[in-house]
């Protein structure tokens, strides 16, 4: 979910009353990535078919404390994204 490690996810889930064990969690990813599949494919086969790509290339920057400086940069993107589309606006 978002890229947050499962362990947080758990934590998270129990702060709002549910207690979950993270293996159950994997468990119900994977059920869940098996079921997106089908979904996951259309998508990237209509994708691909589309006349135009738009990109996004948006920099995300992880900060960290460190010692005498502001912030500092630990990892960074672009994590680079695409959509196409086949209708002109």
């Amino acid at each position: 979910m978002l890229g947050r490690p499962v362990h947080r996810i758990a934590a998270a889930l129990a702060f709002e009353g549910l207690e979950l064990a993270e293996g159950t969690l994997v468990g119900v990813f994977a059920a869940l990535s098996v079921l997106l599949v089908p979904l996951a494919e259309a998508i990237g086969e209509r994708n691909a078919a589309a006349a135009r790509l738009h990109a996004d290339e948006t920099r995300w920057n992880v900060f960290t404390a460190v010692e005498g400086k502001q912030q500092q940069v630990v990892a960074g993107g672009p994590f680079p994204a695409s959509v196409r589309e086949d209708h002109v606006h």
